[in-house]
Parts: C-alpha cells; sequence; structure tokens
C-alpha cells in the first residue's frame, strides 16, 4: 500500500510536468509580388489584412500590416502573431488592399485575396508558401507567406550601455544622446 501510493504521487509528478497544451505561438510574415497598379499617377501603396475563419465559418481580422508606399513587390515589416493550434483546421484569408486616404478598408482599391490553412503554412519547406491572388487584375500576382515558430523561452536579458567621448551638438549645454533598440 504504501509503495502503491507512492507510485502513484511519482505519476501523478509526472503526468504534471507533461505539456498538454496542443498549441504553439507562430509568427507569420508576409510579402507579395507582381502586384497591379492600380493608381494612376504613382504606384500602387500596398497593405494586407490577415483573416481567421472563425467556428461560425465568419473571417474575423486578426491583424494587418503597414501600408508600403509606391511598391508592387512589397516585403511587409510588421508581422502577425497568432496560435497554431495542432489538430484544428484554421482557414486564413489575406486581403491586399492599395491604401489611398486614411480612412476605412471600404474607401481602399481592392487589389486582391488569397486563402490557406495554417497548416499548409507550417508544412510546407522552410514553412514558406507562395499563393496566387485571386479577383486580382494580374494572374502573376502572389502572396508570399512563411510562418517561424515562436520560442516559449521567456528569460529576462539585462543591457549596460555607455556612450564615451561623444561629440557636443549642442552650443549650450551638454548632448542629448540616445539610441533606439526594435
Amino acid at each position: 500500500p504504501q509503495e502503491l501510493s507512492h507510485f502513484l504521487s511519482l505519476s501523478l509528478s509526472l503526468f504534471e510536468m507533461v505539456d498538454t497544451d496542443l498549441s504553439v505561438k507562430i509568427e507569420l510574415s508576409l510579402r507579395c509580388k507582381s502586384l497591379p497598379n492600380l493608381d494612376t499617377l504613382s504606384t500602387s501603396d500596398p497593405m494586407v489584412v490577415v483573416s481567421l475563419k472563425n467556428p461560425d465559418l465568419r473571417f474575423a481580422e486578426i491583424g494587418r500590416t503597414e501600408c508600403i508606399k509606391n511598391n508592387l513587390n512589397p516585403a511587409f515589416l510588421k508581422r502577425i502573431t497568432m496560435d497554431y493550434f495542432f489538430e484544428e483546421f484554421q482557414e486564413l484569408k489575406f486581403d491586399i488592399y492599395d491604401v489611398d486616404n486614411n480612412q476605412g478598408l471600404s474607401d481602399q482599391d481592392y487589389i486582391g485575396y488569397a486563402t490557406c490553412c495554417l497548416a499548409q503554412i507550417v508544412a510546407a519547406p522552410t514553412s514558406t508558401l507562395s499563393l496566387p491572388l485571386k479577383q486580382c487584375r494580374s494572374h502573376a500576382a502572389q502572396i508570399i507567406v512563411s510562418a517561424e515558430q515562436l520560442s516559449k523561452n521567456l528569460d529576462k536579458v539585462r543591457l549596460g550601455m555607455a556612450g564615451v567621448n561623444l561629440d557636443k551638438k549642442d552650443f549650450f549645454g551638454k548632448s542629448d544622446p540616445f539610441i533606439e533598440i526594435w
């Protein structure tokens, strides 16, 4: 009886250590290729809106990229972070717009869209998938989506920095140097 209770408590401890979460955080990187030019006097200013299909079969926005001015082959810097559930079908939609003003999406020119399952991106070679755009003026237009798993490592980092022998840039007083970390 005592051995059995020790065995059960040991088994329970091991069970508690197993990660039962069947999801990971991933980050999607987006770029487009051969987009059509929808502007007359300049080049299109594309932006991507990423949506995920809900259980009620409607797409809900989960993020959007920045607008890149005058570029038909944009590589967006803003990444979309989301959960990847291993046993679930997660359908994504990528809507590409030509941003002409600071109004809502309905006031922007629609370039096209692409859909896929998140598992297709993750399972693709180098986790990168190229998708042709639908409802688009250019048959060569495509969006390239890459997925990268985010680390669960939440370690803290302490950085120490100092400026030495910096040039004076002000006429009176000291300079006010600073550093930006992204």
